[in-house]
């Protein structure tokens, strides 16, 4: 019979430590109250948070555009014509968003996630996050106080 213990064993515990997302992102809207790090101008939350996003389903771009600002597209409808006279097509269902003359189709409703207190906010409002950036980073194993 054999007994499994941990006694004088070294281990470690891993945990993440930061809030990404498995697709591109636009952040909309914070919710919650940020402090300026004077040290070294990080943005942390001094309470717990909310961070509203739109998920991107397709990124696309044309000469010419045919839809407008938050116009419904789905799989196949036009969107525009290219350089070539060519029609751009959707290929992903949404609502139409443009950003920097780039057309976004985003889901039709923002989805919010919680944000622990003394986390740090890596982006900005309107800002689009790609596949994997971080949204906010924070330390796992402590519970900070922070004054405002």
């Amino acid at each position: 019979m054999r007994t499994f213990h941990e006694g004088g064993v070294a281990h470690a515990v891993a945990e993440e430590n930061k809030i990404v997302f498995a697709h591109d992102a636009l952040i909309t809207k914070v919710q919650g109250d940020l402090i300026t790090r004077k040290s070294d101008n990080a943005k942390l939350f001094t309470r717990k948070a909310y961070i509203n996003y739109l998920r991107i389903m397709d990124t696309l771009s044309a000469k010419e555009y045919t839809v407008t600002e938050g116009e419904p597209v789905r799989v196949g409808s036009s969107i525009g014509k290219d350089a070539k006279g060519k029609e751009v097509l959707s290929t992903a269902n949404g609502v139409v968003k443009f950003i920097d003359n780039k057309l976004l189709v985003v889901k039709r409703e923002s989805e919010r996630i919680e944000i622990a207190p003394g986390s740090k906010f890596e982006t900005s409002v309107g800002a689009i996050l790609k596949e994997g950036e971080p949204l906010v980073t924070f330390d796992p194993f402590s519970e900070p106080m922070l004054v405002e």
